[in-house]
């Protein structure tokens, strides 16, 4: 193959790498910012359940929207607060949804004589 023909043969492949490239780099990029953000979210999740009688259930990120969802029962924080330092994290605009599961749990042993 000469010279010429392997350039032109460079030349009319390129739009159809680009047409692969763009939208695979952007999934890629999108797909890194969501589990950072649903791995800052389980982070600071954690801090602000911390002395409650709750465990986080489910984490879901999807572009600037972080459902969390947690079981359990008793006191805890005001999202605003959990938001506003995720939000910061981030460096970003969040839109925080929550999902409490109410749950209680009962224990008893038996042990016989």
């Amino acid at each position: 193959m000469t010279v010429v023909a392997l350039s032109v043969a460079v030349i009319a492949m390129s739009p159809g790498i680009l047409i692969i490239t763009v939208p695979l780099a952007t999934t890629s990029i999108r797909v890194f910012s969501e589990g950072t953000a649903e791995r800052t979210t389980r982070r600071l999740a954690q801090e602000w359940i911390a002395d409650g009688g709750y465990e986080i259930n489910e984490i879901d990120a999807d572009g600037n929207q972080v459902t969390l969802i947690i079981r359990g029962s008793g006191e805890r924080g005001e999202l605003s607060e959990l938001g506003s330092r995720l939000g910061d994290s981030l460096d970003r605009p969040v839109e925080m949804k929550l999902i409490v599961v109410p749950s209680e749990q009962e224990v008893y042993v038996f042990e016989p004589e």
